[in-house]
């Protein structure tokens, strides 16, 4: 009876720390991830919608080709505006703005958009 209670005991100290493991954060069921296709040259893309929480949010980044919103995550209708820059100053290089819906829930953490302002 002891050495069964001690048995058990060591199973559970040694199956404990697994419960504690937490699992990365996957976007798969709570909103998307965007890989935005901007064409090429350099510029601005700004994404603004509701995030994986539902709240709204705006995410920038200077770019030059893809654009990808590592760890930031989107669901629902999402506006996507692309500035070109082909002197360093954003307005001289054209603008697209491109309005994507964005699913809460696929097989893949990722949703790929294309977004291409005119050359």
């Amino acid at each position: 009876m002891k050495n069964t209670a001690i048995k058990a005991a060591c199973i559970g100290l040694l199956a404990s720390p697994l419960f504690l493991i937490s699992e990365p954060a996957s976007a798969g069921l709570n909103g998307q991830q965007l890989l935005i296709d901007t064409g090429y040259g350099k510029g601005k893309v700004t994404v603004q919608g509701p995030n994986g929480k539902g709240q709204l949010s705006t995410w920038t980044k200077e770019l030059a080709g893809i654009a990808k919103t590592d760890n930031f995550y989107w669901k629902g209708t999402v506006t996507i505006q692309v500035v070109k820059s082909f002197t360093g100053h954003y307005p001289n290089g054209g603008t697209r703005t491109c309005t994507v819906n964005v699913p809460p829930s696929t097989k893949s953490n990722w949703l790929t958009v294309s977004c291409i302002p005119p050359r």
